[in-house]
């Protein structure tokens, strides 16, 4: 049990895409989500970007591993400010840490 191979070429590349993708619906909700006024939209968007950070967590602990927990606590860092102060200095505070990842994956 416990012996793990490492990540093939193809599957980190798998990854990236799927991480590419949830920066992109993260990005786009958060910006939905600071501008929305009707409630249960910006609820929809809430579990949408929940959901999202949830699959990105998951890309980090599988790619990155170890020094992904960092990254995944900056980034539900990032969120929770963003759900707290949903202004524009939260959200690109957020977008700036997402593409910082993304350049790392």
């Amino acid at each position: 049990m416990g012996n793990i191979s490492p990540l093939s070429n193809e599957d980190k590349k798998a990854y990236k895409v799927q991480f590419e993708r949830g920066s992109d619906l993260l990005k786009k909700s958060s910006e939905d989500y600071i501008n929305c006024m009707e409630p249960n939209k910006k609820m929809q968007l809430k579990k949408t970007m929940d959901e999202t950070i949830s699959a990105m967590n998951s890309i980090l602990n599988n790619v990155l591993k170890e020094e992904g927990k960092k990254y995944q606590t900056k980034l539900q860092s990032d969120y929770n400010n963003l759900i707290q102060s949903p202004d524009e200095k939260s959200r690109s505070k957020l977008n700036s840490d997402v593409d910082d990842i993304e350049r790392r994956i």
